[in-house]
């Protein structure tokens, strides 16, 4: 698919709604295991992955309200 449909299905929404759940459910945990390792690299790491998640669910969230709005 080249370009994104111009509606969204009751299935698409309830497949997006699950993949916003486990992002930032994800997301949540590599914060809480960043502060709870020991090792800096490990947890340095694990930071870098929730700011990177965090981030992907923002851009995600972003273009679902700018659909919403159009």
């Amino acid at each position: 698919m080249k370009t994104p449909p111009k509606m969204l299905s009751p299935k698409d929404c309830s497949y997006l709604a699950d993949l916003l759940e486990t992002l930032l459910t994800t997301a949540k945990k590599a914060e809480a295991y960043s502060q709870k390792i020991e090792d800096t690299q490990v947890s340095d790491f694990a930071a870098h992955y929730y700011e990177t998640l965090k981030s992907q669910y923002s851009i995600l969230t972003d273009e679902l309200k700018g659909s919403v709005n159009e």
